[in-house]
């Protein structure tokens, strides 16, 4: 009874295979597109003012005792003038556009999947010869613990 049952978990064990499980490959890639761009930025009309107390020492050299007043932004040009004493200054600025030129970046992520597939190759000759002897040899075998 014992070499029956050796018998027959050596014939199981005879009769399974091993499956290799299919594997999958996720390759992940990140690249960034760069677009050049062009645009017009426009500055408004910009006007300043400033006005301010002169005064002479006693050798006739004028000076500035006092600034009244100081009002403007940046972009400007100036036009002078002294009369009684006070000096005034008028500066007047165009609108203006600026050309502006500039990067834009985009990323994109993409990620792609592989199956990996295996191929069973042809027996050649001879292993089909010997898995064919090797049946016959678990027949053989079965028979013979079969019969006693």
């Amino acid at each position: 009874m014992r070499k029956i049952l050796i018998g027959a978990i050596l014939f199981t064990v005879c009769l399974s295979a091993c499956k290799t499980p299919k594997k999958t490959i996720v390759e992940t890639h990140t690249e960034y597109i760069e677009v050049l761009k062009d645009t017009t930025i426009f500055l408004p009309a910009d006007s300043s003012s400033v006005r301010a107390l002169l005064q002479c020492d006693s050798l006739g050299n004028i000076y500035i005792k006092e600034i009244e007043t100081l009002q403007g932004k940046v972009n400007s040009t100036a036009k002078v003038t002294i009369k009684d004493n006070y000096i005034i200054a008028d500066c007047k600025c165009d609108s203006m556009s600026i050309y502006f030129q500039y990067k834009e970046r985009h990323y994109k992520e993409t990620t792609k999947e592989t199956d990996i597939q295996y191929v069973e190759k042809e027996l050649k000759w001879w292993q089909t010869a010997l898995m064919f002897v090797g049946v016959l040899m678990i027949l053989f075998v079965v028979v013979k613990l079969l019969l006693k």
